[in-house]
């Protein structure tokens, strides 16, 4: 896997989140922007949003397999550089801790799964790129089905094997 950085990236689920967003309560009484929210409040954290701003990534819109490889520095006082697999290991992927999507969570609200879902992620991606050549079949919409972020009518591809 160590040939093969890009798997380890989490850029796409930045750009095409598979949950778009989630809901939380605040605990006690907050202030976003100019607003005060009392503590009981329902907000909504928007995934897709966050992925796409400008504020927190250069060029949001273009993907970039390897914009968070070995870019990220922790938190202690000496700001050394931490690698991919020593996030991945810390469990935190929060939005702060070098523009990362926490798409698994974080906090108590980390998902239990969420090294093994990476793991199958990367392992069948590189299983399909090195023996499988793919083509977009032409004359399909593309257009993405708002909240879930894929293709209208599925996204149809032509595999053929390796030689």
């Amino acid at each position: 896997m160590d040939s093969l950085p890009a798997l380890k990236s989490v850029e796409t689920f930045r750009l095409r989140p598979a949950t778009p967003f989630s809901f939380r309560k605040t605990t006690d009484a907050i202030v976003v922007g100019n607003t005060i929210l009392p503590a009981g409040s329902t907000v909504q954290l928007s995934y897709s949003h966050g992925g796409l701003s400008e504020k927190l990534y250069e060029n949001p819109g273009m993907a970039c397999p390897l914009r968070f490889h070995n870019k990220i520095t922790d938190n202690s006082s000496n700001g050394s550089s931490t690698s991919d697999d020593d996030i991945f290991k810390k469990g935190s992927v929060e939005e702060d801790e070098g523009g990362r999507p926490n798409i698994f969570g974080y906090g108590k609200y980390l998902c239990p799964g969420q090294y093994l879902a990476q793991m199958e992620i990367a392992l069948v991606t590189k299983a399909m790129v090195c023996n499988y050549d793919f083509e977009l079949v032409e004359g399909q919409d593309t257009s993405q089905c708002v909240p879930l972020n894929v293709p209208k009518s599925g996204l149809k591809l032509r595999l053929s094997k390796k030689e």
